[in-house]
Order: structure tokens, then C-alpha cells, then sequence
């Protein structure tokens, strides 16, 4: 077999694998929707499993003569953090309101440069209340929150939403990295796959879930951030930049705080510390990676 063929039943089989794994996960922002899918998701994520399984099972038995073939790749932009370590957001105590007397937290955590904190928990824990509370999206019952106003902050939220949904996908970078020239704002939308004739003319609420990921990682990667929140980064990304993100976030130098579903993506970013949450939870639980 090719090795371009092989290639593809790879990606394939990883394709299945980061649906599985993500098979949970609700696009809706409210953690309560997510348990009524949560036993249909579950069976779907059991037979994605088994068809990444199968596609390995059947790359494993092939031994046709390989071909080279270029790999797909995206260059990410992330300039360089300073190497001190800055205190970029600390959270103590906090407390959430989760409905029907429930409560979520308390959760208290550090992130300085360097840092890769996971937000862990089943699914309707609460993770994603938790990020719209530290984003003063939400309100918090009780708790304090501290963030470095001159690290830069950036927030990519897990419907992937534009900050100006009636816009192009060029208006939307060029509001995100304003600092960018118009032909280097092409430049890099192009680079991350979205069609010249879709970047100037389609707005971003017709804009696919995979073309508006990629909008805000341009958006991302072309600013001078410290301090990075992604809540479900990988929803609906294509591998080729699922990879090339893995790479990024691995060796970028500011702090992240992250909830992802996606094991393999976990894995691959070099996860520093891990938090995990659940409604009605009165103790913190941190675990400190290997």
C-alpha cells in the first residue's frame, strides 16, 4: 500500500479516536444540557472506538512497497514568552451556583508561565461554568479572582464563537490581532486552510464550526498572549490542525488553562497539573503530573 493510502486510514483512525473521546462533549454552553445526551454520547463514543480499532487493525496488516509523501502542516505564530515566571491568574476559593441547591467548587488554582492546567470532571461537572466564571461571564457565588491584565489574555470558548458573528472570517482576525496588515491577515487565514473566496465575503455566522476554530487560532497565534483559556479547542478540527496545535501549545511559553476531551490532545500538550471538579464538590482535588 502507498504511503499516502496508509496515511490517510491513520489520520482515519485518529479522526475516530478524537470523535470518541469527544464524543461527550455538549457544543450548547450550559453544563446541565449535557447530562440528558450523556448515554446516547456514550454508545456513539463505544462505536467510534471500535471503527478506530478496526482502521488500525487493518493499517497494521498492510505491507505494500511506501511512497514519501509530503505532511500536511501549520505553522503557528506564537512569539516568544518572556522566560520569567509571571503569576498570570489565581483563583481562590470559588464558588458557583449550579441549580436546584447544588453548588460547584470550592476550586482554587495558580497558573504561572510555563503552566498547562487541565480542568478535569464528568461530563455537567461544571468545567465550562467554571471558564465563563473566571471570564466574568458568569456570576460566582463567592471565591476571588486575580489575573494579569498586562500578560494578555486569550479566550477561545467551545462554540468556537466570533466576536463579530455578522462579519467576514478576514473582519474577524483583523478585530482579533488588529495590529495585523491586511495582506498578512490574508496570509494567514490561507495558511490555515480557509478559502480566498470564503475569507472576504462569507459571514461568520455561516461560517463552518472547523472555519471558525481556525479563525480564532489565527486570531491566536498572531497576538503576544501570556495567558491562554481554550475550552475545547479541538471541536471540530480537521487532525492536520489538531497537530499542528498539539505542537504549539507544547512548546509555547505562557500559561494555559484548558478543558478538552480529547485524550490523544491531552497527552500531546505536556499537561503540567490537572483539577478536577463536580457539582457539590467541597474539597479541591489537584493531581500533579509525572
Amino acid at each position: 500500500m502507498s504511503n499516502t493510502r496508509k496515511k490517510r486510514l491513520e489520520r482515519s483512525a485518529k479522526s475516530a479516536r478524537v470523535k470518541a473521546n469527544s464524543a461527550g462533549s455538549n457544543r450548547s454552553s450550559s453544563d446541565n444540557d449535557k447530562l440528558s445526551a450523556h448515554f446516547r454520547k456514550e454508545k456513539a463514543a463505544s462505536g467510534l472506538a471500535g471503527t478506530a480499532n478496526s482502521i488500525s487493525t487493518r493499517i497494521g496488516q498492510l505491507d505494500e512497497p511506501e511512497r514519501p509523501e509530503e505532511d500536511i502542516s501549520l505553522s503557528f505564530l506564537f512569539k516568544e514568552q518572556s522566560t520569567k515566571k509571571l503569576n498570570l491568574l489565581s483563583v481562590t476559593n470559588l464558588e458557583m451556583d449550579y441549580g436546584n441547591g447544588q453548588k460547584i467548587g470550592p476550586i482554587s488554582l495558580n497558573i504561572r508561565s510555563g503552566d498547562k492546567v487541565l480542568l478535569t470532571g464528568e461530563n455537567g461537572a461544571g468545567k465550562t461554568s467554571i471558564i465563563r466564571g473566571i471570564m466574568n461571564m458568569a456570576p460566582v457565588s463567592s471565591g476571588s479572582i486575580h489575573t494579569n491584565k498586562d500578560a494578555g489574555l486569550i479566550y477561545i470558548d467551545q462554540n468556537q464563537t466570533l466576536p463579530l458573528p455578522s462579519a467576514s472570517a478576514l473582519d474577524n482576525l483583523r478585530y482579533l490581532a488588529p495590529s495585523l496588515e491586511l495582506h498578512d491577515a490574508i496570509n494567514l487565514l490561507i495558511r490555515f486552510n480557509i478559502k480566498k473566496d470564503t475569507l472576504q465575503t462569507t459571514p461568520g455566522s455561516e461560517l463552518s464550526g472547523g472555519e471558525r476554530a481556525k479563525v480564532l487560532l489565527a486570531g491566536m497565534t498572531a497576538n503576544d498572549a501570556g495567558l491562554l483559556i481554550l475550552d475545547e479547542p479541538t471541536n471540530n478540527l480537521d487532525i492536520a490542525t489538531i497537530e499542528a496545535l498539539e505542537a504549539a501549545l507544547k512548546q509555547y511559553r505562557g500559561g494555559t488553562l484548558l478543558v478538552s476531551h480529547d485524550r490523544d490532545f491531552i497527552k500531546n500538550v505536556g499537561i503540567t497539573e490537572s483539577i478536577s471538579i463536580a457539582p457539590s464538590c467541597r474539597l479541591k482535588c489537584r493531581t500533579k503530573q509525572d
